[in-house]
């Protein structure tokens, strides 16, 4: 009998406890309400960051197609540049044997012309 009013007085003690500590359903929507919101902005926060991130991407991959396509066109005025220098130090070769020529010629023609006035 000791043994049941003790398990008694424990129930009993325990249920006060329990009852005063007890929270209403409403007082935990209020706490919890907040909360949610406050998730529930996070989250949206979270969306248009990953859209954002998503964005600069797309953006960044098409600027490193923009960058390949001007590096191959700078390649390819550079190609013109080598082929045009070329092409000058070829013009350039060839008026210096001309300038050859032409001064042989006036030498010959200098040489001539006075063999033939000395006579």
């Amino acid at each position: 009998m000791k043994k049941v009013l003790k398990l008694g007085a424990l129930l009993g003690v325990s249920t006060v406890i329990l009852a005063s500590c007890g929270v209403s359903q409403e007082d935990l929507n209020a706490r919890v309400q907040p909360l949610e919101q406050k998730v529930s902005a996070l989250e949206s926060k979270i969306d248009k960051v990953q859209g954002d991130i998503a964005s600069a991407k797309q953006d960044a991959a098409a600027a490193r197609q923009d960058a390949g396509a001007a590096k191959a066109a700078v390649e390819e005025v550079g190609q013109k540049v080598d082929a045009n220098a070329q092409r000058i130090r070829d013009v350039e070769a060839a008026v210096q044997e001309v300038n050859a020529k032409v001064d042989r010629i006036s030498q010959n023609l200098e040489s001539l012309l006075q063999k033939r006035y000395r006579k």
